[in-house]
């Protein structure tokens, strides 16, 4: 079973980070505010003056889970990352299709169409379960128009078309997007 991880953002000056058995104990002022097991984490970022024992950063570097440092207007600043994990084989070959532009827009094709069929199948899924007047309408043209780009997209032989594809279906996608709101929906209109 894949176990989702988060990153831990520690935004108040002043805390103290430190490694308590496996957990990340969060202090200000000498006292506990928070505690974290590390199980959960796959990183820290620190912005502002946060501060980290060298205990809790050595084990965040031995596990693998990165930490970095950000200055109070959220520049980066540090970062520490451990092991490198990964196929060496596969990033050569990310490189080399880097450089190649007729690969560089098959890739970006795939990737493009695989956005835009999910991002189909939301609004299509949306439009099942529209109860409001017009939602289902609404939902079912701009899926449409989605499912027409995805064809387009098949006929494509440039980044830039590609690209612009993938810009007109998202902005089809966020025009229907209010449709989907079932709760609340005056907090999503402008």
């Amino acid at each position: 079973m894949l176990e989702l991880q988060n990153v831990l953002y520690v935004l108040t000056e002043g805390s103290l980070l430190r490694l308590e058995h496996d957990a990340v104990r969060v202090e200000q002022d000498g006292e506990l505010r928070a505690r974290f097991p590390l199980t959960h984490l796959a990183g820290i970022v620190a912005v502002g003056r946060v501060s980290m024992t060298p205990n809790l950063i050595g084990r965040c570097a031995a596990d693998g889970r990165s930490v970095v440092w950000l200055d109070r207007r959220g520049r980066f600043m540090a970062r520490v990352d451990g092991r490198t994990k990964g196929n060496v084989l596969l990033r050569r070959a990310q490189h080399l299709a880097l450089s190649d532009t007729t690969r560089t827009w098959q890739i970006a094709r795939q990737v493009v169409a695989g956005k835009l069929q999910n991002t189909r199948q939301v609004l299509l899924r949306g439009a099942r379960e529209a109860t409001a007047p017009g939602d289902l309408a609404r939902l079912e043209l701009h899926a449409v128009r989605i499912g027409d780009g995805l064809e387009h997209l098949r006929t494509v032989g440039d980044l830039e078309t590609v690209r612009g594809i993938e810009g007109a279906a998202a902005r089809e996608y966020f025009d229907a997007f209010g449709a989907l709101v079932r709760v609340d929906r005056e907090a999503f209109t402008p």
